[in-house]
């Protein structure tokens, strides 16, 4: 029997910077789903994919991330954010204040091991297969 990878929505919109989180995530065995670098394109990818968990950059091509994590938010999905804005408190929204922020740059052992916590958060907490509303 295969055991079926976890998926992680990326959503970056520095392709650089997409590709560096990408291949930190494939080689720690999770199936990227993305990346994407607008806010358009990641809420069509959540809804048609059904992600375990996301990793987002707050500023997209098309504006701010925040409509998407409140999708995935309320569909169960864990999500971290990884921004050259995490300490600015003031564009954080409450929803979103007691997520993982990490900024950039990341350390890539640090992005892996926030990554892992975000899929062991949901395995104790969320029911597999949650659709994003």
């Amino acid at each position: 029997m295969m055991v079926q990878q976890a998926r992680i929505l990326l959503a970056e919109n520095q392709p650089l910077v997409a590709l560096d989180f990408e291949f930190a995530l494939c080689d720690a065995g999770y199936e990227v789903l993305g990346p994407v670098g607008e806010l358009t394109e990641g809420l069509r990818l959540a809804e048609e994919t059904r992600p375990d968990a996301a990793v987002l950059d707050v500023q997209l091509a098309d504006g701010h991330v925040f409509p998407l994590a409140r999708a995935l938010m309320a569909a169960g999905v864990p999500i971290m954010f990884v921004t050259a804005h995490v300490a600015e408190e003031r564009i954080w929204p409450a929803t979103f204040r007691n997520c993982p922020r990490l900024g950039k740059p990341v350390d890539p052992e640090v992005f892996r091991r926030t990554a892992a916590g975000l899929l062991a958060a949901r395995e104790d907490e969320a029911p597999a297969g949650v659709a994003v509303a």
